[in-house]
């Protein structure tokens, strides 16, 4: 519950369980198909027999909702009609994904706990950070591990880099999702990564620019170049849905 330990995959539980393995992977695809929506599942594994402790509709980013419904569609789980209705209101401009283009070697790699990218100037404290800040240029968080004493840095941090720290995983229900409570306090700023090597001090320099990409758990050093990219392809598909609806009415 830390987050300073990542837990077991799922091939360890069907290593050290394999019949109850499959009894969850049919399970958790049971529940999805139940709600029509994918899940945020608690469970736990007791004497070799599997107990489901909670489930619920799995939080998301829009771009994440945007796919799950198309998918759900494909799937025939719900309708085009109850995949425009679950997404209505959503944000348009959020589903614009950032990239880092033309950048060089790494100065390290790490896993990613939150897909997305930060660029900004690294500082090693909450109170440089907010220093940092205070003059109007983004800032990279740069941390051994956090705390709850951390809080106002993250405030203000456009990426967070930890040595530590437990990965969130988040996937369709058949995976189920583990997660630290750790672990979802950080991804509420737009960044957590967690680094394999020691990337906090190459330059010992705070205040030196940092670019950091989640997804592919890289650090820069320097400004690397932005771009961003938006889901047209999904987009496209929403909008022959709702050209659809309308025909209908």
């Amino acid at each position: 519950m830390s987050g300073s330990h990542n837990p077991e995959t799922e091939e360890a539980i069907a290593r050290s369980f394999p019949a109850v393995a499959t009894q969850l992977r049919e399970t958790l695809a049971r529940l999805e198909q139940e709600f029509g929506d994918v899940q945020d599942v608690e469970y736990t594994i007791e004497e070799g027999k599997l107990w489901i402790l909670q489930t619920r509709s799995a939080k998301r980013t829009p771009l994440a909702a945007l796919r799950f419904a198309i998918a759900f569609v494909k799937e025939g789980l719900i309708t085009p009609s109850q995949a425009l209705r679950r997404l209505n209101g959503l944000d348009l401009n959020a589903l614009a994904r950032k990239r880092l283009v033309d950048v060089h070697e790494p100065v390290a790699r790490g896993t990613g706990a939150s897909a997305g990218i930060a660029v900004g100037r690294a500082a090693f404290d909450s109170g440089s950070a907010e220093r940092l800040a205070a003059s109007g240029d983004p800032v990279i968080l740069v941390r051994p591990d956090t705390s709850t004493s951390d809080v106002a840095g993250f405030a203000v941090s456009a990426g967070i880099v930890t040595a530590v720290g437990a990965e969130p995983r988040m996937r369709r229900l058949w995976h189920a999702r583990w997660e630290s409570h750790a672990s979802s306090v950080l991804r509420r700023s737009r960044l957590m990564w967690r680094a394999i090597a020691q990337p906090c001090r190459n330059s010992d320099q705070e205040g030196d620019w940092l670019s950091i990409d989640g997804e592919a758990g890289t650090i820069y050093l320097g400004q690397c170049n932005v771009v961003v990219d938006r889901p047209e392809t999904e987009l496209a598909e929403i909008e022959r849905w709702r050209i659809k609806s309308l025909e209908h009415l």
